[in-house]
C-alpha cells in the first residue's frame, strides 16, 4: 500500500473504530514519551504522512503497516498499527519519535575501498 492509499484509508477510518489497549497506551506515554493525543491526531488528519512500509502481520487477514509522520524537519513519528480488514478496525501497535540525527547513526556506513 502506498502513501496516497494509507491517507486515504486513515481519513475514511471512524474515530471509533480506532482501537488502542491500556497496555499499548501506557508504553506510548510514559517509556517512549510520545502524547497518545499527537498519535491520534496524526492518524486522524494524515497530511504529514511520509512513509509507508509493509511489515509482516501474525494473522492473514491482518496489515500491519508502519507509519512515518513528519512533525517538524528533525522530528519524526514512527507509528505502527495493524488494520484488521474483517472487523475494519485499526489497531495502534507502538508510537515513538525520532529524529534525523538518530536515523543518520543507525544507517550502515558506506565502505569505500
Amino acid at each position: 500500500m502506498n502513501t496516497f492509499q494509507m491517507k486515504k484509508l486513515l481519513k475514511n477510518i471512524k474515530d471509533e473504530r480506532i482501537k488502542i489497549s491500556s497496555k499499548i497506551r501506557f508504553k506510548i506515554e510514559n517509556i517512549h514519551g510520545v502524547k497518545i493525543e499527537d498519535v491520534l491526531k496524526n492518524l486522524r488528519n494524515p497530511d504529514s504522512l511520509i512513509s509507508v512500509d509493509e511489515q509482516p502481520s501474525r494473522r492473514p487477514h491482518d496489515k500491519t503497516y508502519g507509519l512515518v509522520f513528519e512533525i517538524t524537519k528533525r522530528k519524526r513519528l514512527f507509528v505502527v498499527v495493524t488494520y484488521k480488514t474483517l472487523k475494519n478496525k485499526l489497531y495502534i501497535v507502538t508510537a515513538f519519535t525520532t529524529t534525523k540525527k538518530m536515523e543518520k547513526l543507525i544507517k550502515k556506513p558506506k565502505i569505500r575501498y
